[in-house]
């Protein structure tokens, strides 16, 4: 399935999409009113051109005015009884109200079916390996911590940890990497946890190579875009032999998957089991693959939650080329969240733009990286770039001749005036989290 011919996968796809909509159409609410209101049957959709043209597109928005109006908890996308229910998780509630969703027994079985595909042709896991696994039951990890049940099958070895970057945890992953030195081959390592544990394994005086035998690791990075300033730092931090994509998105089940091809900056999606689709940010019609868009996805098998064509509100670009690691499966780069973006004299910032730029800054760097903020001073369009960092503070001695030169590299680099650099001690990042480990890229100052 990883190499199908890729006329064969757009039929199997069409195949999968009606059935899905003919799923969602009569036992999802919120799907059922919208197509409805869209004077659309299943039976109407015959090929693609019907999709694109009759198929409404969904935002986030949609679901949280259908919640406002009904109450349900579950944006009347629950397509299946409680009986057939089998857990429900909740997000961390980033931007705004935590949101449900829910799994039955026939969704686990595609989940396990994407952990052994991604484990084992991106990873390249084999018999008598073993991956960590810290992720918890944070939004978009359990996936990734449930999902090695499968591994197990296959005599892949799965260590157990939890993600949050608190002491207790970080000592397990440092006794996991220590007793099981060597075999190891893979650890999922997602951005929070990656910075936290910098700062501890210093403090504890570990070499990440000679204590913890990380250089013969694959670090499964998520938690955000992964940019090259962000791979190469990382490499050369806990000297892994690749960093790799291994992001979930919790409700639609999407993974990102690093291929070693693309030396990690390259994410795939299986597209047999969701169909993604790359649209203009603003009219919701099809584009070119190397223009700048949003991704749609509809989740070909999902069970209890139906998507049906759920815009993600990213800054994306697109390769449906057969990529050099052998899959014939699509390879998107995400740039950066709608909702992150700023706007300078016509010109759109992404803070991962800016990210990009401070993570060479020496004085930067580890620990800075994650810390980075951009400062939105009006709803629309501002004058002025205003960025908020960390830093490593022994490093700098002279605060106002080293915000200068940030000041002048980052303006620089993406050619809009920087006004302002706010340097961040490292008790205003630790109170930049928006979720008390995840950082928020926007300031808004409105």
């Amino acid at each position: 399935m990883e190499t199908i011919n890729r006329k064969e996968l757009k039929e199997l796809q069409l195949k999968l999409a009606k059935r899905q909509l003919k799923h969602a159409y009569e036992n999802a609410p919120y799907y059922h009113d919208r197509f409805k209101k869209a004077g659309i049957k299943p039976d109407d959709i015959k090929d693609w051109n019907d999709w694109e043209k009759k198929v409404p597109i969904t935002l986030k928005n949609d679901l949280r005015d259908y919640r406002e109006k009904t109450n349900d908890p579950f944006y009347g996308v629950l397509a299946l009884p409680w009986e057939k229910v089998r857990d429900i998780y909740i997000s961390t509630g980033t931007t705004g109200r935590s949101t449900y969703w829910a799994f039955s027994k026939e969704d686990w079985k595609w989940i396990y079916e994407l952990t052994l595909r991604t484990v084992w042709s991106m990873y390249q896991l084999r018999p008598g390996d073993m991956f960590l696994g810290n992720a918890g039951r944070f939004h978009g990890g359990f996936e990734v911590m449930r999902g090695p049940d499968s591994l197990m099958d296959i005599g892949i070895t799965v260590l157990w940890n939890d993600v949050l970057p608190l002491p207790m945890f970080m000592d397990k992953m440092i006794q996991y990497c220590q007793d099981f030195k060597g075999k190891i081959k893979a650890i999922y390592f997602p951005a929070f946890l990656s910075w936290a544990f910098m700062g501890y394994m210093n403090s504890k005086g570990l070499d990440p190579i000679e204590d913890l035998g990380f250089n013969n690791m694959i670090g499964g990075w998520a938690g955000g875009a992964l940019t090259t300033a962000t791979r190469d730092m990382l490499k050369d931090v806990f000297g892994f032999k690749a960093i790799l994509n291994m992001s979930c998105l919790g409700d639609t089940m999407v993974p990102l998957i690093g291929c070693l091809d693309g030396q990690g900056l390259r994410t795939h999606v299986w597209e047999d089991i969701h169909l993604v689709e790359h649209v203009d940010m603003k009219t919701g019609e099809p584009i070119e693959p190397d223009e700048v868009g949003d991704w749609v996805i509809t989740p070909l098998h999902n069970h209890a939650v139906p998507h049906i064509r759920w815009r993600m509100e990213d800054y994306t670009k697109m390769d449906f080329e057969t990529c050099d690691c052998g899959t014939t499966h699509l390879s998107i780069t995400i740039l950066g969240r709608e909702s992150d973006r700023i706007t300078i004299k016509d010109k759109i910032i992404l803070p991962q733009m800016v990210e990009e730029v401070l993570y060479k800054i020496p004085e930067i760097g580890p620990g800075g990286a994650m810390a980075c903020q951009v400062v939105k001073t009006a709803p629309e369009k501002q004058d002025n770039l205003i960025i908020r960092t960390g830093y490593i503070q022994d490093k700098v001695k002279d605060q106002v001749a080293f915000k200068e030169k940030v000041r002048a590299k980052v303006q620089e680099s993406l050619a809009v005036p920087v006004s302002d650099v706010e340097l961040l001690t490292p008790e205003e990042v630790a109170q930049a989290g928006s979720v008390g480990w995840k950082i928020a890229r926007i300031q808004k100052r409105y």
